[in-house]
């Protein structure tokens, strides 16, 4: 039964690798340079001695380089199954898409990046059930270069961050969550945009999210051609006693002429114009029956007989695409003929001369848990790339919640072991793939973990592992749905973040941003006084997190403003992350990243010894902040009656502030060199130098809404 569809049209994405038989060979390390820059990346590939039905689980097979650096430290640097794609950057709909489509044998691939210069020897390893297999020794040259280390805790100070090449981190940027072809960042040429905007203002930072599911960017989760997960009603049904493993599922199609089944990856499948596939399966009937296949709309060929003998049956079709035609969107299954149900399994699409698996889900029963999306790895892939372009560091949530949380519910359960066991296999395939860069700030479990959950054995276990895998000691990373002390305080965690938004069950502290983020923000680092501390989310929502109709009446974001100030004056890591990045794109709000970076840009956060305090001023009434230290004082002072929610909602003039005066608690006594700026040009606005007595007020210039200042003592001045 061969018989030829042939396709038109377009629209993108979907794939992922298989295990091809290999003949066993003795391993070949293939280097693709033999200098590199120091912490720049070199790729190292080789080829599997083996085939492997789990290539991603380390209980089956392992692979790793040895590296022996040139200061005599021996490095051990995961491997990674890497599924080869052939990229274009085509239009599709009316705008750019990544077409990713996966082309030839998987390999394994070590990304590595040099920290000392001098030259490098080593060898790669297998470990699978056929014993451990070695390359011979390559040796690489690691030569100078000015680029940016990993992001650490600063070693003087743990609240703060710096890089192992020694400069001070401050984070300043947002959230970009959701990356992928539906959504409103669908590709990277929209995503570099993003990522040149927030560099151009001054911004470094971007929490992204490779955990969707299939709704966008998610390395392990369920994205079948058979249903959504927002509305997860498949056509399973159990597999018939004649035709599979007790407990297994297939595709129900119907009973009665008429009926049909539709598959449609939530990403459409990048294919080749002009090129022969196999569509291929088996069918299970009791008696006989006919179904017709359509693609994208092609009027069916010839349908596929079925007969009806209550076993399966297979069946391939030939699917043609025509010139010009780059995706493929549905398959859909007609009944023309039959007199009971009909039943589908093992559905595949390959091209007609061999490769990989175009539709790894098809299969009701195919695994979600240690299936690694290829296309999406290769997409993630390329933001990493734009992030290095563009001097942006990433967050990285990781881990599919949702997939796992019920399994983390009994500390010594069965389940809580194999969660741990299967979320470090994960682990390590993004250390080996995405590691090597100094883009990468940190490692984030998941997104919002349920608060609640006995997580204490998973955070020990995890770093342990994490610090046998990770050469290059990333930060790591979580956060919950509600402020959780616990894990901003445990030591297996690096840093401590949480998600504050601003919503009228706030009351009054919703219509001021300035004191509800003070108050949070001095809460957080209050409980978390040694580590660094992010406010990870932040926005303008309603009661029930959704985005507020008030963002679009804050046209110039003064909430935003006064969020990204007063977080950094409360002694956090980084200023606000923006959860809200489709409306900051569209209207432009990234001009608020560069007067913050070009206050902050010369601060030594982590040796400046800095002390945040906060108080009110009463004449007049302000809101007042600052980081006290032996040789620099940062001041900000904001005006309550200039809140977003006076100005932008009542529609009051923000009022000039011509006479305040402020003293710093504490502040020692001397002469200063005092600097005025004005938050929203980026630029001081007057200097001068002055003797303080203890406890005295400093006259402020003019402002409106805010201001902010910088003190220095006049021996520090000079040193």
């Amino acid at each position: 039964m061969d018989c030829a569809l042939r396709l038109a049209g377009s629209s993108v994405l979907f794939v992922a690798c298989a295990a091809l038989p290999l003949r066993a060979a003795d391993l070949v390390a293939e280097l693709d340079a033999r200098s590199v820059e120091r912490h720049a990346k070199i790729e190292i590939t080789f080829a599997p001695p083996a085939s492997y039905a789990r290539p991603y689980d380390a209980a089956e097979v392992r692979a790793w380089a040895e590296i022996a650096a040139p200061d005599g430290a021996a490095l051990k640097a995961p491997a990674f199954w890497f599924q080869p794609c052939e990229e274009k950057l085509l239009e599709a709909g009316g705008r750019s898409a990544d077409w990713i489509y996966p082309s030839g044998p998987c390999v394994w691939k070590v990304r590595f990046a040099p920290s000392a210069v001098g030259e490098y020897s080593g060898a790669v390893v297998i470990e699978d059930r056929g014993g451990i297999h070695r390359s011979a020794p390559f040796r690489f040259e690691c030569t100078p270069s000015a680029r940016p280390g990993f992001l650490r805790a600063a070693r003087k100070d743990g609240r703060y961050l710096e890089r192992t090449s020694g400069e001070a981190f401050f984070a300043i940027g947002q959230n970009v969550a959701f990356l992928g072809y539906s959504q409103y960042v669908n590709g990277t040429a929209k995503l570099d945009e993003v990522f040149a905007a927030i560099a151009a203002a001054g911004g470094n930072f971007v929490r992204i999210w490779a955990c969707c599911e299939d709704w966008a960017m998610a390395i392990e989760a369920r994205k079948s051609p058979w249903g959504r997960s927002w509305s997860w009603k498949p056509p399973f049904v159990p597999m018939p006693d004649e035709g599979g493993p007790a407990g297994g599922k297939c595709i129900a199609l119907g009973s009665a002429p008429g009926d049909s089944v539709t598959a449609s990856p939530p990403r459409p499948l990048a294919v080749k114009p002009g090129t022969a596939y196999t569509l291929s399966g088996r069918l299970f009937s009791t008696r006989p029956a006919s179904i017709a296949i359509e693609v994208d709309g092609a009027a069916p060929a010839e349908p596929v007989a079925c007969g009806g003998r209550s076993a399966w049956e297979p069946f391939t079709r030939r699917v043609e695409t025509a010139g010009g035609r780059w995706w493929l969107n549905r398959l859909a299954f007609h009944v023309r003929d039959a007199g009971g149900a009909v039943l589908l399994d093992g559905l595949s699409l390959r091209e007609a001369a061999g490769g990989p698996e175009l539709l790894p889900q098809a299969d009701a029963g195919a695994p979600i848990e240690g299936s690694y999306d290829q296309i999406d790895a290769r997409f993630l892939d390329r933001v990493v790339a734009a992030a290095e372009a563009r001097g942006i560091a990433l967050q990285v949530a990781f881990v599919a919640r949702d997939l796992y949380m019920a399994r983390l519910s009994k500390e010594n359960s069965p389940e809580y072991a194999g969660a741990i066991a299967a979320i470090k296999n994960l682990a390590r395939y993004f250390v080996a793939r995405w590691g090597y860069s100094t883009s990468i700030a940190a490692w984030e479990y998941w997104n919002e973990m349920d608060p609640g959950k006995p997580l204490d054995r998973f955070y020990r276990e995890l770093r342990a592992h994490f610090e046998g895998i990770d050469p290059y000691r990333h930060l790591i990373a979580t956060s919950a749905w509600a402020p959780c002390p616990r894990d901003w305080a445990h030591p297996a965690l690096d840093t401590a973040d949480m998600h504050f938004y601003l919503r009228p069950a706030l009351g009054d502290a919703f219509k001021d941003a300035a004191a509800a983020v003070a108050e949070r923000a001095a809460f957080l680092r209050s409980r978390t006084p040694d580590k660094p501390a992010f406010l990870g989310e932040f926005g303008l929502a309603g009661d029930k997190w959704e985005l507020s109709n008030y963002m679009r009446k804050d046209e110039d974001y003064l909430h935003g403003h006064d969020a990204l100030w007063a977080a950094t004056m409360a002694g956090l890591a980084g200023a606000s992350m923006s959860w809200w990045w489709e409306d900051f794109d569209r209207m432009r709000l990234y001009r608020h990243y560069a007067p913050l970076a070009a206050f902050v840009a010369d601060i030594p956060f982590p040796s400046s010894g800095f002390t945040p305090v906060a108080w009110r001023e009463r004449d007049p009434v302000l809101h007042a902040m600052a980081l006290r230290g032996e040789r620099l004082t940062c001041l900000w002072m904001s005006d309550p009656a200039a809140s977003w929610w006076n100005v932008a909602v009542e529609g009051r003039t923000a009022p000039e502030i011509v006479n305040a005066a402020v003293a710093v608690p504490d502040l020692p006594e001397g002469t200063y060199r005092i600097e005025w700026w004005d938050t929203y040009a980026g630029k001081p606005i007057r200097a001068e130098t002055r003797a303080i007595a203890k406890g005295e007020r400093v006259q402020a210039p003019p402002f409106r809404r805010d201001i902010a200042c910088t003190l220095v003592p006049e021996r520090a001045a000079h040193r």
